[in-house]
């Protein structure tokens, strides 16, 4: 089938699929939380004991790329303030990868294996690919 190239908008359509202006790169995974109220520096700290190490092992096995922790001021009642990044090689390195990484946690022998629900309201998640531009 041959592609209408005729109009300028059909030629920079065509030209798009065939040499796309990105190409794939990682792939984020981003968790929202809203830290209970009174309780961010609680959930802070239950994350650089718990969570960190985690991620550090995770890191060094080769599991994860990087990891990222954000916060920002709410919003609104039902903002998020803590979020959660997971950097990983490609779409991937998601199988199987909660197993792994209880696995992973399983083995740490320093971890206290706290529940950090208390100190915190998951408000959703994402998975993002990482476009660059080129």
């Amino acid at each position: 089938m041959e592609r209408d190239t005729s109009s300028p908008e059909a030629a920079a359509g065509a030209a798009l699929a065939e040499d796309p202006p990105y190409s794939e790169g990682s792939v984020w995974s981003v968790q929202f939380m809203q830290a209970k109220p009174g309780r961010t520096i609680s959930y802070l700290a239950y994350l650089r004991s718990e969570w960190k190490p985690l991620m550090e092992a995770a890191k060094e096995q080769g599991l994860i790329l990087s990891y990222r922790t954000l916060i920002a001021p709410l919003a609104h009642a039902g903002d998020w303030d803590v979020m959660l990044l997971i950097e990983l090689p490609n779409m991937a390195a998601l199988d199987g990868y909660n197993e792994r990484l209880r696995e992973l946690g399983g083995g740490l022998a320093s971890r206290r294996n706290r529940d950090g629900s208390q100190l915190h309201e998951p408000m959703g998640m994402k998975l993002l690919r990482e476009a660059i531009l080129g």
